[in-house]
């Protein structure tokens, strides 16, 4: 699709999850939709930006799941969303110093964030991840997911 970032095909739009390869958005949609099953209320839909650099969708109030979100576009994501009204939930895998820096930023900022560690290659950790977002905040509106899934580990 012509308006799609880099990396993100109409598969993915479809779904309205952004990532980073197939492969990942195949697990996480798996653990999500595993989620949806059971009866948990996991709306997804695209978060997209216009020319002006604003969300086009209107997120306030709405709570956020940012994987991958303890740096890099990750990070600049979850402190967009943060800015227009969102609560943001700051997936990383082990970097907890960096994802606690972030969501501190943000309430700095004015809004509410919190750090999450999961493993997104791990189905059942993904599920636990869920799971205390909606102990937290009862629902989950919208999901990017931005982590790699450790493909970078591969990477020359």
């Amino acid at each position: 699709m012509r308006d799609c970032p880099q990396g993100v095909n109409s598969h993915t739009k479809t779904y309205g999850i952004l990532c980073r390869s197939a492969a990942t958005f195949r697990q996480f949609r798996v653990a999500c939709l595993g989620m949806l099953a059971r009866g948990a209320r996991v709306p997804l839909y695209e978060v997209s930006r216009q020319r002006s650099g604003r969300v086009s969708q209107d997120v306030a109030g709405k709570v956020a799941l940012i994987t991958g979100a303890s740096r890099g576009i990750g990070a600049a994501t979850a402190q967009l969303l943060a800015a227009q009204g969102a609560r943001v939930a700051i997936n990383y895998r082990s970097r907890a110093a960096r994802a606690e820096k972030i969501a501190a930023q943000i309430a700095e900022a004015g809004g509410e964030a919190f750090p999450i560690q999961a493993d997104v290659t791990d189905a059942p950790a993904v599920s636990r991840m869920i799971d205390q977002i909606i102990d937290r905040w009862g629902h989950l509106d919208i999901l990017v997911l931005n982590a790699s899934g450790g493909m970078e580990k591969d990477m020359p």
